[in-house]
């Protein structure tokens, strides 16, 4: 058992003896081997690692500044390094940097980093201007000019990369400071109201003007009215021509008068305002109106001028008919025709014009220029020529009578068709 531990005491020796030969071997001047940042050396060529330094590794991009910087390695440390140590540097390459300082000639460097500038371009604020009738951000412009005291106050012996862009002198105004306002002033430019029917009013560029040194911005409301009125105008259809079946079966067709769709459009050019300074855009918009009589009802008055007569219908029943006078043809004081409603409704009135004051028991308006359904007790007769001559100033005459049935069965918003 003892001859057997002695063996192996021995044979540990032996390994022992070998390890330090090999180790003598490999620091010795002629097997000393070793890999930094790509590049092989031995004893003799690692004296270069301080050139080899320098142009594997420049501090700047730029040549000429890099003329500026002196590398020193520490060549002792490397030469005297362990095995391991050596190992270590030829197999992590890069990652593992050899033990060296840098220096710098700063009034070199400030001299050519000055002359550098003087062929440098300057930065450019970002700004926000106006193409034709669009606003928009110009971006900044970065620009290569050199911060030289900055730069030169980051310099220190363990310095061994430069980016020279982070010292490039940069915009006052970028384009993310001039977002936020940006942001309002698309708000106005870009307004814009979509009505339930397709028509759109746009605002543009021309509408706002900013002031870059206050960042105020204005905006003109002005040309809302005329958009306005031409968007609503196919909401429009008062007067529009319109097929009418008479009470003798006859199909006409009518045109004029009140009755139809009637836009409000100083109430919507004053919405319009409102939103448009606010910078709210609307989407499917339904205007307001003054009124809206659109459809045919089966309820309504059937007026003649040619017939001189009037016929009342209720759910498409002949309730009510009567002769009539209507304008005077001779004086060119004729009825209006075309579709009308029934806008004023009032027991007793007293009809004013030119050289006349007539009151009347029931008075039914259907025109803002005094038109309208009454009783004319001074008329003799109703019916056949009495109009040619004898008629009235426009209102259709009636008889005492009937005007108060009529009264009494009609109301504000009835239908008159007048043809």
């Amino acid at each position: 058992m003892l001859q057997k531990k002695n063996i192996i005491i021995l044979i540990l020796s032996l390994l022992l003896f070998i390890s330090i030969l090999l180790c003598i071997c490999f620091i010795s001047k002629d097997n000393f081997h070793i890999t930094v940042y790509g590049n092989e050396y031995n004893y003799n060529t690692v004296q270069n690692l301080d050139k080899d330094l320098k142009k594997n590794k420049p501090v700047f991009d730029n040549e000429n500044l890099n003329n500026y910087v002196t590398y020193k390695a520490d060549i002792n440390s490397i030469l005297n390094a362990s095995l391991i140590t050596r190992i270590k540097y030829s197999i992590t390459k890069e990652d593992l940097k050899p033990n060296y300082t840098i220096s710098f000639n700063k009034n070199k460097l400030r001299e050519t980093l000055n002359e550098l500038n003087m062929s440098a371009d300057y930065p450019q604020d970002a700004f926000i201007t106006k193409d034709n009738d669009t606003w928009k951000i110009n971006k900044e412009v970065k620009g290569s000019f050199i911060l030289v005291d900055n730069l030169l106050k980051s310099l220190s012996s363990s310095t061994t990369k430069i980016d020279l862009n982070k010292f490039y002198k940069k915009p006052n105004i970028t384009e993310k400071d001039l977002k936020p306002i940006f942001k309002k002033i698309s708000k106005y430019q870009d307004w814009s109201c979509k009505y339930s029917n397709g028509n759109e009013i746009r605002a543009n560029g021309n509408y706002v003007d900013y002031n870059s040194s206050t960042n105020e911005i204005t905006v003109s409301d002005k040309w809302i009215k005329k958009e306005v009125k031409k968007a609503l105008s196919d909401y429009n259809t008062v007067g529009k021509e319109r097929d009418f079946i008479t009470h003798d079966g006859q199909n006409i067709t009518v045109s004029g008068g009140t009755w139809g769709n009637s836009p409000n459009i100083e109430k919507e050019i004053t919405f319009l305002k409102e939103k448009f300074n606010k910078g709210e855009s609307i989407t499917d918009r339904e205007p307001e109106y003054n009124y809206q009589y659109d459809e045919f009802p089966n309820t309504y008055i059937e007026i003649s001028i040619e017939q001189q007569h009037l016929w009342v219908y209720q759910d498409s029943q002949l309730i009510l008919e009567t002769d009539i006078v209507t304008g005077d043809a001779t004086k060119h004081r004729d009825t209006p025709t075309g579709c009308y409603f029934i806008s004023e409704h009032i027991n007793g009135k007293y009809l004013t014009g030119e050289n006349y004051k007539t009151w009347v028991n029931k008075w039914m308006r259907l025109t803002n220029q005094g038109v309208g359904l009454h009783d004319a007790k001074w008329q003799p007769l109703f019916g056949g020529n009495r109009y040619k001559g004898h008629g009235s100033h426009g209102c259709i005459n009636l008889p005492p009578k009937f005007a108060s049935d009529l009264f009494d069965t009609v109301s504000v918003g009835w239908l008159v068709v007048i043809y």
